[in-house]
């Protein structure tokens, strides 16, 4: 699942035409899901995956607006592919009962 994530964050960077330091991005980003999954962050990580890209920013000399932005772009992203799913969850088809379920008249 990470690799996934990984390479969504890869995409993201050269959408943004960030052609440099690809794998400090990548570095940072491994931290902030970490810091996203601790059991005192919001739902989504929101606020502590953008915290720890802008401290990161600062360690590895990184730029601050593309470090927020990849943050909020993957957050983004991943919200509303789980819309998606929430559509599909409640929407899904209901089961055709099968003969053995059906009441005898």
């Amino acid at each position: 699942m990470q690799g996934l994530q990984l390479l969504a964050v890869e995409c993201i960077l050269y959408a943004f035409g960030i052609e440099t330091q690809h794998l400090s991005y990548l570095l940072v980003f491994l931290a902030s899901s970490i810091a996203s999954a601790l059991p005192i962050s919001p739902p989504g990580g929101l606020g502590f995956r953008e915290a720890t890209f802008y401290y990161g920013h600062l360690w590895l000399a990184l730029s601050k607006e593309q470090a927020v932005s990849i943050s909020l772009t993957f957050f983004l992203s991943q919200a509303l592919i789980s819309l998606f799913g929430m559509y599909y969850h409640f929407k899904k088809p209901m089961p055709i009962p099968s003969d053995e379920e059906l009441p005898s008249s």
